[in-house]
């Protein structure tokens, strides 16, 4: 995928994996099979940040009739906003990525009316991944770059 971001980035030195839960039976079970975080440089931008994981799914839940993107969606976006300290600002919305179905969903410190986290699912190659990106200002440029993307 190609995202043409605002201001330079960097690849952060960040390693996190998920411990593996032996009663976790489902196809986003375990570390993820991509993990990613970029960051922009500090500079005169403003700083923002992404965050892409991706879980390679097992046949049976390629099935879109019986597992629907709604349904990861669902599943991926409340996960990300636990603990976070964040709160949805709307309702999750079907979008496009790069011309692939998607879902999207903003978010934002509680009482903070504008959105500085944007979180979307989609899918690419068998793999079903969540990307959130942060904004400390102008999220609604980081918002176009990624609704921009492209897939190769």
């Amino acid at each position: 995928m190609t995202i043409n971001l605002p201001g330079n980035w960097r690849l952060p030195q960040m390693t996190t994996e998920t411990p593996s839960d032996p009663s976790c039976t489902g196809p986003l079970c375990g570390s993820p099979g991509i993990n990613a975080v970029l960051e922009s440089k500090p500079g005169p931008n403003p700083n923002y940040r992404l965050y892409l994981s991706g879980w390679k799914l097992p046949a049976q839940y390629l099935n879109r009739n019986r597992y629907p993107l709604k349904w990861f969606a669902q599943i991926m976006m409340e996960g990300s906003l636990g603990g976070s300290g964040l709160v949805p600002v709307g309702e999750r919305t079907a979008v496009q990525l790069g011309g692939r179905p998607a879902y999207r969903l903003l978010a934002a410190r509680r009482g903070d009316a504008t959105p500085r986290s944007l979180g979307y699912v989609s899918e690419s190659n068998g793999y079903v991944f969540l990307l959130v990106g942060a904004a400390r200002a102008n999220p609604q440029d980081l918002q176009s770059a990624i609704e921009g993307m492209k897939f190769h």
